[in-house]
């Protein structure tokens, strides 16, 4: 079950900035943008206590758990890309399979 950080929509509503909450929990603005953009695996309950003191909420403002039911997948194709570099510009080419032709492969018989 994936765990959403809802850092961004508390910070909105109390209308501080990211430089201006870093400063109060005595963190980067850096690391709080990376907890803020969920880019993390685990975070420190002093951390999530100096946030929630700074943006006077509970932890449960700040995460959420979101369910097991997933939107179903789309049909992709079932052509592989690889990426390629020509010219100095990136561009996708569809991998082919190397086949021997088939008068090749009756001669290698």
């Amino acid at each position: 079950m994936p765990v959403i950080v809802r850092l961004d929509k508390i910070m909105a509503e109390r209308k501080i900035s990211s430089n201006e909450l870093a400063e109060r929990i005595g963190t980067t603005p850096v690391n709080l943008s990376r907890i803020k953009k969920g880019h993390i695996r685990g975070i420190r309950f002093n951390t999530l206590e100096q946030l929630c003191l700074a943006l006077r909420c509970q932890p449960g403002d700040l995460l959420e758990v979101m369910s097991e039911e997933r939107p179903p997948r789309r049909q992709t194709s079932k052509r592989r890309f690889r990426v390629s570099r020509r010219r100095g510009w990136w561009q996708l080419e569809q991998r082919r399979e190397c086949r021997a032709p088939s008068s090749m492969s009756q001669t290698l018989s």
